[in-house]
């Protein structure tokens, strides 16, 4: 069962696998030559040729694997089908109806979700029922015990995060904000009043948004211009500001778009770069070489997004120079590559794409690296990747899919693309049915999912464990 390699040390490797109670051992290049091997569980340190690893008990596992050293890890892992919050604590006030958190897109152990208690005791439980759950004596956070305490609620409405791997939970009162400003040596006015205001989204009071040039130095988020209620953290440019904490954000200075949840406190500074030209170039390109770049058109609402239509291209199978790139004003100091095909993330320098034979209309962001061929010549957008949710993420039989926050509807063409570019997945569905996929066919691994309409094109990564 292959493992993927950690793209920051290439020595590294990790898998998600459903594993009996057997044993197993790490080998190369599917033979036997080098192999390693230990009677350690579930960590240890593997030996070349060594004894075979003893597995206890079943369960699905996130294996790691060090090459270099031989450490490995297997840590077992449990996903639910739903996590609530329940009690007499809560606006039902009784303790046979769940009120449901949302399972992170991105992390199946992670839960969240906007609650309203009226106080008295409450639990967290899985799957509506009281076989798996969680509870503690701590107020407002804390760490629950399987089957612990009832934890002593406070009436209010909070928002409420828990992990059901560690058990760790953090109950955060929400408050209705006039304004959400940044202050700090960062910002115009340093850490003199007034505040700097962000603009609050019409749809979602919670959600404020502010493009500005900031310094190097630091700030904070902070409401309705006073110190009652402030977030900050000490990571950049991503991170959740905890409330009235007393770290500082740090920045470096650029021209960013920063986005603020002021009830979860979670942010991000989005740098803005903009580009004059970007091109596709490479030998199954139009020009068939390395030197010629086909020009794509910058958007004029957005300028991370280019396209271009119509582009010819040729496949050449097999050698070393064949495939495409995209690059920065007809120069290789800016350039953005990757293994997959038609979609995928590419990166800074990354490999040559390698591409089928067709004509495609062509997407590429030059803020995230995304990027789509889709056959034919209407993609005019490609969309954000984030208003595409999938979860949970690795999946097993069924992938959900909210694509809610995207403008598809009506009919759309869905691909279920592998890493070396086959469709393993092709259909015509129209979005409101789009909600559930099945991939209980498909084998473990790493998938891209392509939805693709008139207009635009969205697409996103997951993982199938087995």
């Amino acid at each position: 069962v292959n493992m993927y390699r950690d793209q920051t040390d290439p020595n590294k490797f990790f898998s998600w696998i459903n594993l009996s109670t057997e044993a197993v051992k790490f080998r190369k290049d599917d033979d036997w030559v080098t192999s390693w091997g230990s009677t350690d569980f579930p960590s240890g340190v593997g030996a070349l040729g060594g004894d075979n690893i003893p597995v206890s008990p079943a369960a699905f596992y996130y294996v790691t694997f060090d090459t270099l050293s031989g450490e490995y890890n297997f840590d077992a892992e449990t996903f639910y089908d739903s996590i609530g919050v329940i009690g007499e604590g809560t606006i039902n006030a009784d303790w046979d109806t769940d009120i449901y958190l949302t399972q992170d897109a991105n992390d199946g152990h992670m839960w969240t979700g906007v609650v309203e208690l009226v106080g008295g005791g409450i639990k967290f439980r899985a799957n509506s029922e009281w076989t798996t759950s969680w509870g503690s004596l701590d107020w407002p956070m804390g760490t629950g015990a399987l089957g612990g305490d009832n934890i002593p609620g406070e009436a209010g409405t909070y928002f409420v995060s828990f992990n059901s791997d560690s058990g760790a939970y953090n109950f955060v009162e929400v408050g209705s904000y006039s304004t959400i400003g940044i202050i700090g040596t960062a910002t115009p006015n340093g850490w003199n009043d007034p505040d700097t205001d962000m603009i609050q989204n019409v749809d979602d009071e919670a959600l404020w948004s502010l493009r500005i040039e900031l310094l190097d130095g630091e700030l904070k988020f902070r409401a309705n211009d006073a110190w009652d209620n402030s977030w900050g953290a000490a990571d950049f440019p991503t991170g959740t500001g905890e409330l009235n904490g007393t770290v500082n954000i740090p920045v470096t200075a650029g021209d960013y778009i920063i986005t603020f949840n002021s009830i979860t406190g979670a942010y991000n500074f989005k740098a803005i770069v903009e580009y004059d030209f970007i091109g596709i170039i490479g030998k199954s390109s139009p020009f068939a070489n390395w030197d010629d770049d086909v020009e794509m058109t910058k958007d004029v609402d957005d300028i991370n997004l280019w396209t271009a239509t119509d582009v010819v291209l040729t496949e050449h199978t097999g050698e070393d120079d064949s495939g495409v790139k995209f690059r920065v004003d007809r120069d290789w100091a800016t350039n953005w590559g990757a293994v997959e095909f038609p979609s995928g993330l590419g990166t800074a320098g990354g490999p040559n794409i390698v591409c089928a034979a067709g004509t495609w209309a062509v997407a590429f962001n030059s803020g995230t690296g995304e990027y789509a061929f889709s056959e034919g010549s209407g993609t005019e957008n490609l969309l954000n990747p984030a208003d595409l949710k999938v979860f949970p993420n690795p999946a097993n039989e069924i992938l959900n899919m909210d694509l809610t926050a995207a403008e598809l509807t009506g009919t759309v063409q869905l691909h279920v693309i592998d890493l070396t570019g086959k469709i393993v997945i092709r259909k015509t569905i129209d979005t409101q049915q789009l909600n559930t996929l099945n991939i209980s066919a498909l084998d473990g691994g790493t998938y891209l999912v392509n939805i693709t309409s008139e207009d635009y094109l969205i697409s996103k990564r997951f993982s199938v464990a087995r």
